[in-house]
């Protein structure tokens, strides 16, 4: 099957998604074709349709933030006019807002959560030419009505391929002066008001350990990866507080320290450190 998969950042500076670059190293896996499209600018829609036409896709995504939302039904109304290909939107708002997104005009699907298994497997049951309505983490449109599949439990992050990155990841280094950005974890564990996760808790509250950590050997293997494939002269660490976990954090930066010697940034918390880890 083929993917094409589409990050909208109208307006907004460029950056890498990480749920995206899991989703296509997971497919590719699978054996399935998977390609990364960046919608950074109104003027890209032309691209994207030319690029639909030419690859063909059985099923186009599209990540989605609140901000973009309102793009979304004349974007996918361009698509619908030259392509058959199933429209699938996930992401965090149509996770946490699945009703608003699925009045959205062309849209055949949302995936709440982790995509990367109900994904591969959408693609596994439309090659197969099987039934897929009953998949979990999936609302389907069918006949005017809206079937709402259960969430599946959440995922062991070390069982998941490096994230994919393409040849247009150079770019975005170099576009952010330099830095490469890692994201070793998902799910933190406070309930500030701002912030998604206090919403995705609620949702994720039976469904395992909300918060989880790659590996300390996983996470200097992607930094490893990553520096024989790509020039940057500096790191970002996205995740939203590295010390969360103290064992995991001396594990981790000694090795790092044995490892590399780039300067960084990272996410902490106050309270979440003391000085010994500072």
């Amino acid at each position: 099957m083929k993917i094409l998969l589409v990050h909208p950042q109208i307006n907004s500076i460029p950056a890498y998604s990480y749920g995206i670059g899991y989703l296509i190293s997971v497919l590719k896996r699978g054996g399935h074709s998977a390609d990364y499209f960046v919608l950074q600018d109104l003027r890209d829609i032309l691209l994207l349709y030319q690029t639909v036409k030419e690859q063909k896709p059985d099923i186009i995504g599209f990540s989605l933030l609140t901000a973009e939302a309102g793009y979304l039904g004349d974007i996918i109304k361009g698509v619908k006019e030259i392509s058959s290909a199933l429209i699938v939107c996930g992401g965090i708002h149509p996770t946490l807002q699945p009703e608003s997104t699925s009045q959205i005009d062309g849209v055949d699907a949302i995936v709440r959560g982790e995509g990367e298994y109900p994904l591969l497997e959408l693609a596994n049951c439309m090659e197969k030419k099987e039934g897929y309505f009953h998949l979990k983490n999936f609302w389907f449109k069918k006949n005017g009505q809206i079937i709402k599949n259960d969430l599946r439990p959440l995922i062991d992050l070390n069982e998941l391929p490096p994230p994919d990155k393409g040849i247009f990841y150079q770019r975005m280094i170099d576009l952010d002066w330099g830095t490469n950005r890692f994201m070793f974890n998902r799910g933190c564990p406070f309930g500030c008001s701002y912030c998604s996760n206090s919403a995705l808790q609620m949702l994720y509250k039976s469904k395992g350990p909300f918060c989880r950590f790659l590996s300390p050997q996983k996470a200097i293997e992607l930094i490893d990866l990553d520096s024989k494939r790509f020039k940057f002269d500096f790191i970002f660490f996205d995740d939203d507080i590295i010390a969360l976990d103290k064992n995991w954090f001396y594990e981790f930066f000694a090795l790092y320290k044995k490892r590399f010697s780039y300067p960084f940034c990272c996410n902490v918390r106050a309270g979440s450190v003391d000085s010994a880890m500072i």
